[in-house]
């Protein structure tokens, strides 16, 4: 788990999200920095990051270690 990486403030979510406003904002964030069209030239490290946050927050007990290391 990336210590560094704020997973919330990467997907735009509060602390308090759902799983149905995590799902929409990994989904938002994903089509976005996809690195097929992102001109960002870390579009993939980006894109990665997003994948990262979303299966940490996505899963309860991830989540829960991971907001209580923040």
């Amino acid at each position: 788990m990336d210590k560094k990486a704020n997973y919330y403030d990467l997907l735009g979510l509060p602390r308090d999200a759902i799983p149905d406003e995590i799902r929409r904002a990994y989904h938002e964030a994903a089509l976005r920095m996809h690195p097929d069209v992102s001109p960002e030239p870390s579009a993939t490290e980006i894109f990665l990051r997003i994948q990262q946050a979303y299966e940490v927050l996505i899963d309860p007990e991830i989540r829960r270690e991971y907001d209580n290391n923040l």
